[in-house]
């Protein structure tokens, strides 16, 4: 007869915070003693101790220092066994973890990281009204495409989350550079980028500013801070343009136009309210986008000023 400690994972204990750039991972499995003679689990005798369920998980499952089963990028390894009493048996929970490692710089010893995360911006109108659902169904209604519409006809919008990119890019400055830097830093706060910078287009990165601190006798470490998201290239939208005939005759006609909006520009709408009438003389109310405006909220600049270098250099 061959009698062996076997480990059965619970899927719904599993505990998992990833994504591309590492995480946690954290996993419960329930130790048994097993009869691979008769093929089922043997309920009486010896009970299974904690120190030997963590012994026969690294040694036949998952030992320290290994990949997660699942997971393969990142890399992140095993860093963590224990058990605990379970009734007659022992569970073991297994912890997962990236990989620590250095960062590395480039060739010209900057060193870039980046977090994508969501920022807010504010939008008034939906691009389509398909995207735009009322009720009850068949309810009457002005508000067309706009979004929140309050009872005055005020189209006050919402705040939306949209991705975006912080870049950070740590770089060492000898003293004699250090005037030049900081002028340049200073003179570019809140601006975004006049021409294409790294891989993003112009007008699509935002210095945010920068981290400067006195490292040694003869240099100062800066750390670049800037935030990127991406045009909403030749977009389309729709727009009022003219209305001819009354009641049941009345035909509106629209225009459709590609509109580049970048992503630190201010939009913002004006609507047309057109009332129709159906057969019966019952009135209607329908709002078209009538205009789309766009402000410049941040002055552009130069960022080659900033004399750094694409990662991978």
């Amino acid at each position: 007869m061959s009698i062996n400690l076997t480990f059965t994972e619970y899927i719904e204990s599993q505990d998992a915070s990833l994504n591309e750039f590492g995480g946690r991972s954290v996993r419960t499995y329930l130790a048994r003693w097993y009869n691979s003679t008769t093929g089922k689990f043997i309920n009486t005798g010896a009970n299974v101790s904690p120190e030997e369920a963590v012994i026969q998980f690294a040694a036949n499952v998952a030992a320290i220092g290994s990949q997660h089963p699942v997971f393969t990028k990142p890399f992140i390894e095993l860093v963590d066994i224990r058990a605990e009493p379970y009734d007659r048996f022992a569970k073991v929970i297994a912890t997962w973890e990236p990989v620590p490692g250095e960062a590395a710089a480039n060739a010209y010893g900057e060193i870039w990281r980046f977090q994508l995360g969501t920022q807010e911006t504010q939008i008034t109108s939906v691009s389509e009204e398909s995207l735009a659902l009322h009720y009850p169904t068949g309810v009457k209604h002005d508000v067309g495409m706009g979004i929140n519409v309050d009872d005055q006809g005020n189209v006050n919008g919402v705040m939306v989350k949209r991705p975006s990119l912080a870049i950070t890019v740590e770089k060492k400055i000898p003293n004699v550079n250090f005037n030049v830097q900081i002028n340049v830093v200073q003179t570019r706060l809140n601006t975004i980028n006049s021409a294409a910078w790294w891989n993003y287009a112009a007008g699509e990165v935002l210095f945010l500013g920068a981290d400067i601190t006195k490292t040694s006798t003869d240099e100062w470490t800066f750390i670049y801070n800037f935030e990127a998201a991406r045009q909403q290239l030749d977009r389309m939208w729709e727009f009022y343009f003219s209305q001819t005939g009354t009641g049941v005759a009345k035909v509106v006609t629209t225009v459709a136009e590609p509109v580049t909006i970048n992503p630190w520009d201010y939009a913002w709408f004006t609507f047309e309210k057109v009332e129709f009438e159906d057969g019966d003389g019952n009135k209607t109310f329908k709002r078209y986008i009538r205009s789309l405006h766009l402000d410049t909220v941040y002055q552009s600049s130069v960022f080659d000023a900033f004399n750094l270098h694409d990662p991978d250099d």
